[in-house]
C-alpha cells in the first residue's frame, strides 16, 4: 500500500501501469513470527521483539482497506458491505467485457482470473453475512417485480448478473428469463 499511495509506483510486472488494486491471499490460517531490533533510548542498548502476524486477519485489513480507498478516495473511511456490492460486480464484469471485445487474452489465465474474482466475491460474502441477504433481494425484485428491472433502479445488467452468479437461491432458469428478456429491450 505505501509503494502505492506514496511512492507512487504504479506500474506492474508486465510494464503496464495501474491506477488501483486488491491484495493477494496465500494461506488461510498461516502465522509467522518476525523479530525486529530497535534502539532504546533509556538503556541505550539493541532490543529485539518478536512480532505475529496472522496472514488471514492481515489479508482482511488491506482487502477492507483497499476497498475503501477504491470507493471513497481514502482507507481511513469506514468499510461498509455496500463497498463490496459496488466493487465486486464491476470488477468481474469488466474482465468479462475485456475477454469478449479482446482488450484481454482469452486465455486460462484470464479464466483464472475470473474465477478468482468469484471466489473472491464468495469469500467476501462468508465474513460479512449481511451481504447475502443484500444480494439474495436485489435479485429477487429483479425476477419477481417488472418495475424493478427499470434502467433506473438495475442500472447495470452486467451488475446483476454478477449477483446472480453468487447467490445460488435462483435457479438458472428463473433468472436467465427474465434477465434476457430486459436485455432485449435495452
Amino acid at each position: 500500500m505505501k509503494a502505492f499511495t506514496k511512492m507512487k509506483n504504479k506500474v506492474g510486472l508486465d510494464g503496464k501501469r495501474f491506477t488501483h488494486w486488491l491484495p493477494l491471499f496465500f494461506g488461510e490460517n498461516d502465522t509467522y513470527d518476525f523479530t525486529v531490533e530497535k534502539f532504546d533510548e533509556q538503556s541505550k542498548k539493541m532490543v529485539s521483539s518478536t512480532n505475529m502476524i496472522r496472514t488471514k486477519q492481515r489479508f482482511e485489513l488491506h482487502l477492507k482497506n483497499s476497498f475503501r480507498y477504491l470507493c471513497q478516495g481514502s482507507a481511513s473511511i469506514e468499510y461498509t458491505d455496500e463497498n463490496v456490492l459496488e466493487i465486486m460486480p464491476k470488477l468481474i464484469t469488466t474482465h468479462v467485457m475485456d475477454i469478449l471485445k479482446d482488450r484481454k487474452y482469452r486465455s486460462v489465465l484470464s479464466l483464472r482470473r475470473f474465477f478468482n474474482f468469484i471466489r473472491l466475491f464468495h469469500y467476501l460474502i462468508d465474513i460479512s453475512p449481511s451481504l447475502k441477504p443484500k444480494i439474495e433481494s436485489k435479485v429477487s425484485k429483479f425476477i419477481s417485480n417488472p418495475e424493478e428491472r427499470h434502467r433506473k433502479v438495475t442500472s447495470s445488467l452486467g451488475d446483476l448478473l454478477a449477483l446472480a452468479t453468487v447467490t445460488g437461491q435462483f435457479s438458472h432458469r428463473d433468472f436467465m428469463k427474465v434477465y434476457l428478456e430486459e436485455q432485449m429491450v435495452r
